[in-house]
């Protein structure tokens, strides 16, 4: 429930009696670009094509870590292919600029250049991952929500050059790192995005958002801490 300047508390009271009455959970968002959701997942996306373009790791490394270390249930490469380039794209550029080009809003030369070049995920076959042959609707992906065995990497002893497997359909995500320099990544990059977070989050936009359940869950308090 977005008011604006002018807009009546009365309204927004009676838009969340009817929100309510349809079944839904109200949330109450000032006037700000990008709202709630898309605002904070500045600190989600773009934060990974950063580090994906400082050659810190790969999509699927970030993918997987993001699940198995952060709690999320899709990694910012996989949600990027599910919402497509044509989407996700446009609305990073769209956010930069309405907030006059904010550095922690801005965008990737990566999404423009794969924006032009097609590869915008699931909708056009490739996008970080290759969907060709694979049946986008029932395609497997990494979840924790797996057996215990693969919950998370096979520990391997320091030194060792035994590659750990990600779980989930080989043909889909693979993550073949060893283990002292995957947990390099992983702290490096579980350090990015809870900073990421922390700014996306804490620092208000001109116009505070505020929630008006307080018991909803909020993924990003288990980010930024």
């Amino acid at each position: 429930m977005i008011d604006g300047l002018l807009t009546s508390p009365v309204v927004i009271e009676r838009l969340v009696e009817f929100a309510s009455a349809l079944g839904y959970t109200p949330v109450k968002a000032r006037d700000t670009p990008g709202f709630i959701v898309n605002h904070a997942g500045r600190g989600y996306g773009t934060e990974a094509l950063r580090i994906i373009g400082e050659g810190v790791a790969d999509a699927a490394t970030i993918d997987l870590i993001l699940k198995l270390e952060a709690g999320f249930r899709m990694g910012p490469f996989e949600l990027l292919d599910l919402t497509g380039l044509d989407v996700s794209h446009p609305v990073m550029e769209s956010i930069y600029h309405q907030f006059y080009e904010e550095p922690r809003f801005r965008p990737s030369p990566l999404t423009a250049q794969r924006l032009a070049a097609g590869l915008l995920g699931r909708k056009s076959g490739r996008g970080f991952y290759d969907y060709r042959g694979v049946d986008t609707l029932t395609r497997p992906s990494i979840s924790r929500r797996q057996s215990p065995k693969a919950t998370r990497p096979r520990r391997v002893a320091p030194g060792s050059a035994a590659p750990v497997q990600a779980p989930g359909n080989a043909s889909s995500v693979c993550c073949r790192v060893s283990v002292p320099r995957s947990t390099r990544v992983t702290h490096r990059i579980r350090i990015r995005f809870a900073s990421s977070c922390r700014q996306a989050v804490t620092r208000p936009p001109p116009r505070s958002t505020s929630v008006s359940t307080p018991d909803a869950p909020s993924r990003w308090t288990r980010c930024s801490t």
